[in-house]
């Protein structure tokens, strides 16, 4: 069970303070703190109320998700400069198709050409070393 001081701890981490100054705030060393970092039960309280407050902020988000989506397109289709409707109009097709890539994949069932390959660079480095 967490007591008081311990959910008082969590919720000052939750809001960004820093260690020492939780512990003045709370009357606790920071030794005691990172002590309670170790604990399980605290630990997952922490978590627990770090994704609550993330779940929160995601209803929020999705409350409004078609506002946003629109505001995006809109940008996307009239912002004035090409630049502003470019990166509008990918990031909506990105989030919808998924990122693109231009890495390309080169394999090669056939060995030869890696052992020809290495061959040269062997030849070449005694090439530039003089021999």
């Amino acid at each position: 069970m967490i007591d008081e001081r311990k959910s008082k701890v969590i919720t000052l981490l939750i809001q960004g303070e820093s260690i020492v100054d939780i512990g003045k705030l709370v009357g606790i060393s920071r030794q005691t703190i990172y002590s309670w970092l170790d604990i399980t039960e605290f630990k997952a309280e922490l978590d627990k109320r770090k994704q609550e407050i993330a779940t929160q902020g995601n209803n929020i988000i999705l409350s409004d998700i078609n506002l946003y989506v629109g505001e995006l397109k809109r940008i996307g289709l009239t912002a004035r400069s090409e630049r502003e409707r470019s990166i509008a109009c990918i990031y909506l097709v990105d989030r919808v198709l998924g990122k693109s890539t231009n890495k390309i994949e080169l394999t090669n069932d056939d060995n030869k050409d890696l052992v020809q390959l290495d061959m040269l660079t062997e030849e070449l480095q005694l090439i530039d070393d003089g021999e």
